[in-house]
Parts: structure tokens; C-alpha cells; sequence
């Protein structure tokens, strides 16, 4: 699928998608729309919402054939503040799937930005260290107007400055005004003031000094 991620702006806010089959055998697939938050907590949260248009909401895909949808708002949200969206594929079973008892289907998530103008990302990273458990707590507040995505983080040992210590797997998106948590394991106890961490995110690599909370 192309492209993997959608931005959209007040002056572009139509795009086209393209699903490819690499199957031998056509692909009954349903789009559906939902508006994306985040929790408390940090966790996802995905309501349905008729604001985001995808055309045509179902579809065969023929064997090796290419599938066009066009994405688009009903009417553009008029907002300071960036809005997130996620559009699911769906594969949707055959009959002789069904029949089968053991199908694998396809399912995609596709994030989509609505980025006003001058809208920006603004974090306020804190840690804390779970002596306990000698995990590494690390919080990620964004203060800004647009969503930011972290790649890696990177634990810098406290006395070899050059050694990275721990280190995240995956990508997550922290939204406007949502804070994420990543609980990182550091193989031994610490104990330390300070705490450098190296972020990996969309817009480059960037390196923080965080003073440890207090437990």
C-alpha cells in the first residue's frame, strides 16, 4: 500500500491511495474511518467518524491489480490543531475461506494527519527509575499543535556517556496534547541524578539531559 502515512493541510486535503494484490486470487477488502486519540494513559483510542471519506468503502482487488481510493473530507475541519485519523483495511472472508475454518486476513492501519498551518509538535520529556523492577520510565508530554513520532529511544549509561544502555523497539506516534510512557528495562540498577537519553524521531535525532523524578 502506498503511500504508508497521509498528511493533509487546509490547502491539500484530498489524497489517493493505491492497494496492490500480490495474491493469485482476488481480495474482497472494506475501508472504514475512525477518529484518533489517545488516553491518559498513553493508549490508542479509535472512535468511528464519518469526517474522512474514503471512496469506495469496499472493493475487490483483482489478482495483481492495483485498487485507487480517494480520501477526503466531507468538510474540512476548520481547527488550530491537528487532527488524527486511522483508516482500516479490512480483508473481508470468502466462502471457501470460511468453509476452510483457518483463515489469515489482511488488516492495515494507515495513519492520517490534518496539519493546519503553523501547527508544530512541542515534548517535555521526564524519567523516572523503578529501582524495583530497574526499569527505566520514560514520559513524553506533547505541548504543541501537531503530532511527533518516535522512532527509537536510546538509554545513555550514567558513567560511559559513549554506551547506550537500553533501548526501545518500535515506532509510536505521540499526538497533540497526549503524553505516552515507555517502560524500559536496564538489565541492572542505577542510580543517578540525571539521565541522557537519545530520541530517534521524524524529525531527526535529537539528545536530552532529564533529571530523575523521585520515586
Amino acid at each position: 500500500m502506498t503511500p504508508t502515512r497521509v498528511d493533509l493541510t487546509p490547502i491539500d486535503n484530498r489524497q489517493v491511495i493505491e492497494l496492490h494484490n500480490n495474491d493469485s486470487s482476488p481480495v474482497l477488502m472494506e475501508v472504514q474511518s475512525f477518529l484518533w486519540t489517545q488516553e491518559d494513559d498513553g493508549q490508542d483510542l479509535l472512535s468511528p467518524t464519518e469526517e474522512l471519506l474514503a471512496v469506495p468503502p469496499i472493493f475487490t482487488v483483482p489478482p495483481n491489480d492495483t485498487q485507487t481510493i480517494r480520501l477526503g473530507f466531507r468538510a474540512p475541519p476548520d481547527v488550530s490543531s491537528e487532527q488524527s485519523y486511522r483508516l482500516i483495511l479490512t480483508q473481508v472472508p470468502n466462502e471457501a475461506e470460511l468453509s476452510d475454518g483457518i483463515a489469515v486476513l489482511l488488516r492495515l492501519s494507515l495513519p492520517v494527519f490534518y496539519t493546519p498551518r503553523d501547527a508544530e509538535a512541542r515534548p517535555e520529556w521526564s524519567v523516572s527509575i523503578d529501582s524495583v523492577l530497574d526499569t527505566l520510565e520514560v514520559r513524553m508530554t506533547n505541548n504543541g499543535t501537531a503530532n511527533q513520532q518516535i522512532r527509537r529511544i536510546f538509554v545513555m549509561s550514567p558513567d560511559r556517556p559513549d554506551e547506550v544502555l537500553a533501548a526501545t523497539e518500535g515506532a509510536r506516534y505521540v499526538l497533540a496534547g497526549s503524553t505516552v510512557y515507555w517502560g524500559i528495562p536496564l538489565g541492572r540498577s542505577i542510580s543517578a541524578d540525571e539521565i541522557t537519553i537519545v530520541t530517534e524521531t521524524d524529525r531527526g535525532e535529537i539528545q536530552y539531559v532529564l533529571s530523575v523524578d523521585p520515586q
